[in-house]
């Protein structure tokens, strides 16, 4: 199910589809990816999960509490009007590339550890600057 997924790799999926699309389908889609990412973190449990090792060190990849939570909850929010008020926008790859924006602060959100805080903060830096 697309809930048991991390909630920056629905933003990262929506990217590459839309990336795919053209005309009111790239729009409805730019719309409906903060909606599958409010009811991702809906569905999420709290705790830790994809734990991954690294130089030997068993590290932990998304950490969900009820803070970043109520953060995620936030983003989404923000994430849903800001497709909204750009509805008109016809400039496809600068949707592209605020869904890749949004789906990287949703890392630095549920990031576990100071290295997959680094790497999404990185990212954010970078599509940033594409936008």
């Amino acid at each position: 199910m697309i809930y048991d997924i991390p909630v920056f790799l629905i933003f990262f999926i929506g990217a590459f589809v839309l990336a795919l699309t053209k005309g009111k389908l790239h729009k409805y889609i730019f719309i409906a990816i903060p909606v599958a990412a409010f009811f991702g973190i809906m569905n999420s449990s709290e705790g830790v999960s994809y734990y991954y090792n690294f130089l030997g060190l068993e590290l932990k990849g998304i950490f969900i509490d009820k803070l970043s939570k109520v953060w995620g909850y936030i983003f989404a929010i923000m994430a849903f009007s800001g497709a909204i008020f750009a509805y008109h926008n016809d400039d496809y790859k600068e949707n592209i590339w605020a869904t890749l924006y949004i789906g990287s602060s949703y890392g630095v959100v549920f990031a576990g550890n100071l290295l997959t805080l680094f790497i999404f903060w990185e990212l954010m830096a970078i599509f940033s600057t594409l936008i």
